[in-house]
């Protein structure tokens, strides 16, 4: 997605979804390698989304970017924990 420009999206929510995308792809490149994977719950998956959102909300804020739309998705992942946990199973 990345790779795309969709004109539905501002250069500023573009920039935050190229950022969350880019720094998503890099963990779970690392997370891949890792025997422990195959272990993991819901829970973990979970954990590791609201780390890349917030790694990503910190480093945007460092830069002196927006960061309106990771705001926005960091609540919506907040606000629907048992939603995301029922899709799961």
């Amino acid at each position: 997605m990345f790779n795309i420009f969709y004109e539905e999206f501002s250069t500023k929510e573009y920039l935050q979804i190229t950022h969350l995308i880019l720094i998503a792809k890099d963990k779970s490149l690392k997370i891949s390698y890792d025997d422990c994977i195959k272990r993991w719950t819901h829970l973990n998956f979970y954990s590791q989304s609201l780390l890349i959102v917030q790694f990503t909300r910190k480093l945007l804020l460092n830069a002196g970017f927006d960061i309106d739309l990771i705001t926005s998705f960091s609540t919506f992942l907040l606000n629907n924990q048992d939603m995301l946990e029922q899709s799961c199973t």
